[in-house]
């Protein structure tokens, strides 16, 4: 995760907007099921989620790496959704709808808003995958954890990240 020295990576509500203009075609052009965004704020700053699946049940939580945002995982969001609640996270700090308020330095506060955004979902455990830098927000609150997998998207088919969890 990135420490920013200033509250956005835009630089104009202008540039913001386009570009979130962008991420919202994008998601509704890719993504293969009905999702519910939801903003969750954490200790860090709001966090955007994308939530597919059904309601009951330990959820999938996906967390993309440096660079990536919850799109990075929209071949696997609908194998996954059959079965169980699937959250794809916006990481704070990354592109994508999440808005980073403080700077994160060390592992526990990147492990602080994962925990929050569990917390808020009502998560009692949960079914981790995170590819390269998203794997570290993974493995912060083990509390929480059934299951933790850190992949990378280069080596990762679809079968394969269907059948983790």
């Amino acid at each position: 995760m990135r420490m920013l020295d200033r509250p956005s990576a835009f630089t104009s509500d202008s540039a913001r907007d386009k570009y979130y203009a962008v991420c919202d075609r994008v998601l509704g052009e890719l993504w293969p099921v009905p999702a519910d965004a939801i903003d969750v704020e954490t200790r860090a700053g709001i966090v955007r989620i994308h939530r597919a699946g059904p309601a009951e049940g330990d959820p999938v939580v996906l967390v993309a790496g440096a660079g990536g945002n919850a799109l990075a995982w929209y071949r696997y969001i609908e194998p996954l959704a059959r079965t169980r609640p699937v959250l794809a996270v916006d990481p704070l700090g990354e592109p994508g709808r999440s808005v980073q308020r403080l700077p994160l330095a060390t592992g526990a506060e990147v492990g602080g808003w994962f925990t929050d955004v569990l917390v808020a979902v009502g998560a009692e455990r949960a079914h981790v995958v995170g590819s390269t830098d998203g794997s570290s927000s993974a493995v912060w609150p083990p509390c929480f954890l059934v299951r933790c997998d850190a992949v990378s998207p280069a080596r990762c088919a679809t079968a394969r990240c269907a059948r983790m969890c």
